[in-house]
């Protein structure tokens, strides 16, 4: 069976997901990737799926991605953050 990795993309640009959703497609093929686009910071958080990589804008209203990776949200983090 083959693994497919789980990609969030949390960004108030469409273009700027579709563009790195493409990327992620590009390099690991569309049958071993399951991708979920997020438009705001709120809609990420109501999320219950763990993912592999999660791509966050810095720049959003009201909950940001520094927020989210910083963990001053209440989601509960039971994994690494990396931060680029």
């Amino acid at each position: 069976m083959i693994k497919q990795y789980r990609f969030a993309i949390c960004d108030d640009d469409i273009q700027f997901c579709n563009k790195i959703k493409s990327y992620i497609i590009e390099y690991y093929g569309e049958n071993k990737v399951e991708i979920s686009i997020f438009n705001s910071g709120e809609d990420f958080i109501k999320s219950k799926v763990k993912y592999d990589c999660i791509f966050l804008d810095i720049e959003m209203i009201n909950l940001n991605g520094i927020e989210i990776a910083t963990g001053t949200t209440s989601r509960k983090r039971t994994h690494k953050i990396d931060k680029f």
